[in-house]
């Protein structure tokens, strides 16, 4: 049997499709038995994102694609979508199956199954449970490998339905966390994000409780001095002053935090029942620049929630405008199922909404390409991801440059010359290896 597997969504998704992956080879005792997408196969497996329409939309076209091209090969849907509206999704002819979170973890054992019915398994998420483990040894071909440190999310924002797709917060325990590390390593990876669904509540669960910080000491001590970390999406009101400062100082971490916005509007934010005010986070992107002002910060905004009048939007840009952001991802609202916001009056219509997004997005180049332009003529450190007279690399505080490299360096460190900007695309010089650990253990910038 063929298995090929895609992935929509977030950077979890893309942990536990791999995870899935290393099942089935596991299970069926071929590593051929994963193909790429794009190949013949037996079962098309879409890991799937229910965080906009779009993601929806996207997963529904996908299995259509399918079935079109390959009509005797079953399609599963798993993940979120399908933990979430399962049944509405087995109704469609060109899906075969849907699993949920939980199921899709125990994936091989649903493949023969596929093969004589159409079913739906997604389970009720309980509190006290463990949360599941997923082993990886690749990070399918990108150069910087995630690993899962947490899931689920106890909070309950009015536009998200993820804590019902994801259920309750749950933390890999650290040990694990390390082992997994170290096997990434192993394999080369010289990068490692640290990813979960609200990754600042990591450790609060465990039997011993522990935190993001013990998380990261734990790392830093017992993993191979060549890797560089990485926090993947977070709260703003878990960052405090400690975690800014090990940031800025420590250069095995990545100097770079991904802080959604939501909103600029207080009364927006209450709305959404966010627990931080735009004066919170007003104060704590200042602190980040006095720490360091070459510091990357990216965020997210969502355009049009209910109730958002024009003097709402208009806080939201003007605050953007002011902060020291360096780019942010402009999302307009749509309903979710079984959301409150969904049930609130004043939708807003949506070619306000697309207006309204059309001038962020126009905001949001605009503050990418001051933050590209203050790159020019510094050194940093960054990960090729990929080789040769168009390679690029990642810097350590999220901004992508064009460069010419070995393809021996993908996946390395490297000490990188930003030469000069052309539109929106960095170029630069590769001047060698980072080693492992600098003599004064200074950062690169």
């Amino acid at each position: 049997m063929r298995v090929a597997f895609t992935t929509l969504g977030c950077r979890l998704n893309q942990f536990e499709t791999e995870g899935m992956a290393r099942s089935v080879r596991t299970s069926l005792g071929t590593p051929d038995a994963v193909v790429d997408f794009d190949a013949e196969a037996d079962v098309y497996v879409i890991n799937s994102c229910t965080v906009t329409a779009r993601a929806e939309q996207k997963c529904r076209q996908l299995a259509r694609g399918i079935k079109r091209k390959h009509p005797t090969a079953k399609v599963m849907v798993v993940g979120c979508y399908a933990q979430l509206r399962g049944e509405d999704l087995l109704a469609s002819p060109e899906v075969d199956a849907v699993l949920g979170n939980e199921e899709k973890r125990a994936l091989p054992d649903y493949l023969e199954r596929v093969q004589t019915e159409r079913f739906a398994a997604a389970g009720r998420f309980r509190r006290g449970m463990p949360m599941a483990e997923e082993w990886i040894d690749e990070f399918g071909d990108h150069a910087r490998a995630t690993v899962k440190v947490q899931e689920g999310c106890n909070l309950r924002c009015t536009f998200c339905a993820i804590w019902k797709a994801r259920g309750p917060s749950r933390s890999r325990p650290p040990r694990h966390v390390v082992e997994q590390v170290q096997r990434l390593a192993a394999r080369g990876y010289q990068e490692i994000v640290l990813a979960g669904v609200h990754l600042g509540h990591y450790g609060r669960d465990l039997d011993t409780p522990s935190s993001l910080h013990e998380l990261l000491d734990m790392l830093l001590e017992l993993v191979d001095p060549s890797v560089r970390l990485r926090l993947s999406s977070i709260d703003p009101t878990e960052i405090d002053t400690a975690m800014v400062q090990r940031l800025v100082k420590d250069p095995r971490l990545c100097r770079y935090l991904h802080l959604p916005l939501q909103a600029g509007s207080n009364r927006t934010l209450r709305a959404m029942r966010r627990a931080y005010s735009t004066e919170y986070y007003a104060a704590l992107l200042d602190q980040i620049a006095a720490a360091d002002p070459v510091f990357g910060v990216g965020a997210d905004v969502i355009v049009g929630f209910p109730g958002e009048s024009e003097a709402d939007f208009q806080a939201t840009y003007d605050l953007l405008e002011r902060l020291p952001v360096s780019f942010f991802h402009v999302f307009p609202y749509s309903d979710r199922p079984g959301t409150s916001a969904t049930t609130m009056a004043d939708k807003v219509p949506r070619a306000v909404v697309a207006q309204r997004s059309a001038r962020l997005r126009e905001l949001g180049q605009a503050k990418k390409a001051g933050f590209l332009h203050s790159h020019v003529g510094s050194v940093y450190e960054g990960v090729l991801e990929r080789s040769g007279r168009d390679g690029q690399a990642l810097l350590d505080d999220y901004a992508m440059v064009a460069c010419d490299a070995p393809e021996h360096w993908v996946r390395q460190r490297l000490l990188i010359r930003v030469d000069s900007i052309e539109g929106m695309t960095l170029r630069g010089s590769v001047l060698g290896p980072v080693d492992a650990i600098s003599q004064d253990g200074a950062r690169v910038s």
